[in-house]
């Protein structure tokens, strides 16, 4: 557990985004961590930026399937830190951005995680355009919001 970063008290990890958040790659931080009950002890470290692998490989969805208009990218605490989502939540393709189309009418929102479409697990943009470049007669959806999972199901038409 971190308690303290450069001297300041850090409770959740809001306050540690946001202490290593204002400084620069290639600062460095003095950290003072407590781990399994044992006396708290101090840790110099260097910030780095956050890593951008896999890379964001944007993808704009069209077609006739339930994700048309939305713009996803590949999962990265890089893409986190631009997006202001957690860099934690997880691996995968997230919604970067709803415009119009289908997409916007089922409700898909900024932030979302797709994380499987007709029983096929989607960890990158590149699995998404497979599974939505074949038409299908229905769509069942996975999306994960805010930590939770919602499922749908769609009939194409």
């Amino acid at each position: 557990m971190i308690v303290s970063v450069d001297g300041a008290e850090v409770d959740d990890d809001s306050g540690l985004n946001y202490r290593i958040g204002v400084m620069k790659p290639g600062d460095g931080a003095s950290l003072v961590v407590r781990r399994n009950g044992a006396p708290a002890r101090t840790l110099e470290a260097r910030v780095e930026p956050a890593p951008a692998t896999p890379a964001p490989d944007s993808l704009t969805v069209s077609g006739r399937n339930p994700f048309a208009g939305a713009t996803v990218i590949n999962f990265s605490p890089a893409a986190a830190l631009d997006n202001g989502v957690d860099p934690f939540a997880g691996k995968g393709v997230m919604v970067a951005r709803v415009d119009s189309g289908f997409a916007q009418t089922m409700g898909l929102r900024a932030g979302d995680f797709i994380r499987q479409i007709n029983g096929r697990p989607i960890g990158t943009t590149a699995d998404l355009a497979a599974v939505v470049r074949a038409p299908a007669p229905s769509w069942s959806l996975a999306i994960e919001r805010g930590g939770r999972t919602i499922t749908a199901q769609f009939n194409a038409g």
